[in-house]
């Protein structure tokens, strides 16, 4: 997707500072390190509530702006 919108490949990861191979699991683990069972889980239900709950917390801000 970068290189469609800026025409070469790799140039929004180096304008950020970070080297060509990066993406956002790379900024907390590695690829190559392997989880445990629960890490493996405890990974998996992470993704599924930090959507919820950044939602949750934009419907609270946008309610007590509209009051």
């Amino acid at each position: 997707m970068l290189a469609t919108v800026t025409g070469r490949q790799g140039a929004a990861p180096r304008a950020l500072g970070l080297p060509d191979e990066a993406d956002a699991g790379d900024l907390f683990r590695s690829a190559d390190q392997d989880l445990t069972t629960s890490g493996t889980y405890i990974e998996m239900a992470s993704r599924v509530t930090e959507p919820v709950l950044l939602g949750l917390a934009l419907l609270a801000v946008r309610n007590r702006v509209k009051r």
